[in-house]
């Protein structure tokens, strides 16, 4: 992108002024309604921003500057959602206050330092320009997700209206993705032969890569058959290394919805020198507790276990069952 600092000043200016809008304007029952159980509410977005503003961006602004590497940041595990009291007047003043001290630092920057590069602990080497991408893109995203959360109750009492709408309905799926370090050939080995699987995703599996062929993987080889993982999964979709498809059940600790059936599509792009990008979706959910204690589960496993060990396959070498690696 052409004047990317000018491009991404001018959306992290906006946005101070879109949150203190939406808080002055709007009742804190509203902001702080959650689209579905565990799912972040417009608070919950304002929240996050605030910590990456705190603790995230800025800071790593200045690691590319000193040429220091970082360490990955995740908002489940290291978050501190609700630290300011849920209090949303409070929390887009801080706001306000820390992204005008951002933007005089990024004001400071010059086009040079955008190739300045260090080591993210999980991406692997990256550039000050790819991170004021992403920033960016994290400012519009959460905002876009703070709206989605706040049609929910407009749409439920919408009436005839609803069809209108269906693409914002909220309809929970997982989504998870990752940039492997290796061809897009590998990593579609990694996931369609027996050989490949156990390098990450399970110690023992048995793969048929054909239209409604097995794709099982077992994780706990010393429980009881039927319970040791992924026992008859099916292959519901093949295009080769670009997409797979197949059924995928609950841990065997939710018996009453382990024998229903959700659906994972995984999808490969090629990313540039010798690079892929991965996206992983698993949607299907029903609703009640188990439902929602399954959903939590894996919401948590695809992004920080799964994906996270293919990526350390392919940097460091296939997993040791005995002695997994501890990867954050």
């Amino acid at each position: 992108m052409d004047n990317l600092l000018s491009h991404v000043l001018s959306i992290l200016k906006t946005t101070p002024e879109r949150w203190t809008s939406l808080v002055e304007s709007l009742p804190a029952d509203l902001l702080a309604s959650e689209p579905a159980p565990g799912e972040w509410s417009a608070l919950g977005c304002l929240e996050h921003l605030l910590e990456t503003e705190r603790y995230v961006f800025p800071a790593r602004v200045g690691c590319f500057l000193q040429g220091q590497d970082f360490a990955a940041f995740d908002p489940d595990d290291q978050g501190s959602a609700g630290a300011a009291g849920g209090d949303a007047h409070r929390l887009v003043e801080e706001f306000s206050q820390l992204r005008a001290d951002s933007l005089a630092q990024l004001e400071q920057l010059t086009p040079a330092d955008l190739e300045r590069r260090v080591r993210h602990s999980e991406l692997g080497m990256v550039s000050l320009g790819e991170m004021l991408h992403e920033w960016a893109a994290h400012d519009l995203n959460h905002k876009v997700q703070a709206e989605r959360a706040l049609m929910q109750p407009f749409l439920a009492g919408c009436g005839a209206w609803k069809p209108y709408f269906a693409e914002h309905r909220f309809d929970r799926s997982i989504r998870a993705e990752a940039i492997v370090p290796a061809p897009r050939s590998e990593v579609w080995r990694a996931w369609t032969t027996e050989d490949g699987a156990r390098t990450f995703f399970a110690p023992r599996c048995r793969i048929d890569l054909r239209l409604d062929g097995a794709y099982e993987m077992y994780f706990d080889l010393e429980d009881a058959p039927g319970k040791q993982g992924g026992e008859g999964m099916r292959l519901l979709a093949i295009q080769p290394e670009e997409m797979l498809s197949f059924t995928w059940n609950a841990p065997p600790e939710l018996p009453k919805v382990r024998p229903q059936k959700t659906h994972v599509v995984v999808r490969l792009f090629d990313e540039g020198g010798d690079r892929t990008w991965i996206t992983l979706l698993h949607d299907g959910w029903g609703a009640g507790a188990e439902w929602d204690a399954a959903y939590a589960y894996f919401r948590r496993v695809w992004g920080q276990v799964v994906l996270r060990r293919l990526v350390h396959r392919f940097e460091a070498g296939p997993l040791d069952w005995d002695n997994l690696p501890h990867l954050g």
